[in-house]
This record gives C-alpha cells, structure tokens and sequence, in this order.
C-alpha cells in the first residue's frame, strides 16, 4: 500500500518539474483520488489557473477512486505502473504502482506525458 506522503511528495515534485515546461501565467490544478493500489490524479492546466495540490481522502479500491475522480466509462483494467488517459479538458493520470513514487517516477511519467502530445501532433491530431 502506498503511503500518503509518498503521494504528497510525488504530487508536489511532479507540478513543479512540469511547471517549468510551461509558458508564465500557466497553472497546474491536480486533484489526487488515493487508493491502495495507487492514485488516480486529475490534472487541469490553464492559463491564469491556479497552481495547487489536492489529495482527497483514500478509496479502498481504484474502482472507488475512478468513480470519485468522475473516470466513469474509462476502462482501467490492465493498468501497470502509469497510464494517461485525456478527457474533457483534464488529464487523467492512473498510477497503480507500490514503488514507483520518487522523483524519477514523477520525471518518467512527465516525459510520458509529452510523449502523448508529441505522438497526436505528429498524426496531425491533437
């Protein structure tokens, strides 16, 4: 089980390292859904939106997390360490991982991240 410290720590060093990536008067709102198996993070980034960190209480499984995090029609099964999934204006980070929740795991999943957009703008999508 994942210690909520851990997420803190990892929430925090994940906005900033992705904060300097960004344009100036860009923000990074992340809403944390923990679970025992890991955490769903919902992420919105906006022009003059507000940088701040929310970790909600704990779900006793990803289901519930999905459910609160408002996931709801995502197919979840088969998630392994982290996967992304876009929907609305949000990104929506799915971590089920025991271990990986470092400052290396918060850099991995960034370039992950970017790997998304770079892969849709190169299909011509975005």
């Amino acid at each position: 089980m994942v210690q909520r410290e851990e997420i803190i720590n990892y929430t925090h060093v994940y906005r900033n390292k992705l904060s300097v990536l960004l344009k100036p008067n860009v923000g990074i709102d992340i809403r944390v859904f923990p679970c025992e198996d890991g955490a769903i993070f919902i992420i919105k980034i906006g022009f003059n939106e507000l940088n701040k960190e929310e970790i909600r209480p704990s779900s006793s499984s990803i289901e519930e997390a999905q459910n609160r995090a408002g996931l709801l029609g995502v197919d979840l099964s088969g998630v392994q360490n982290s996967r992304y999934y876009f929907k609305q204006n949000k990104i929506a980070l799915v971590k089920i991982s025991e271990k990986e929740w470092n400052e290396a795991a918060a850099q991995a999943d960034i370039i992950l991240l970017l790997s998304k957009f770079k892969k849709d703008s190169s299909n011509g999508t975005k």
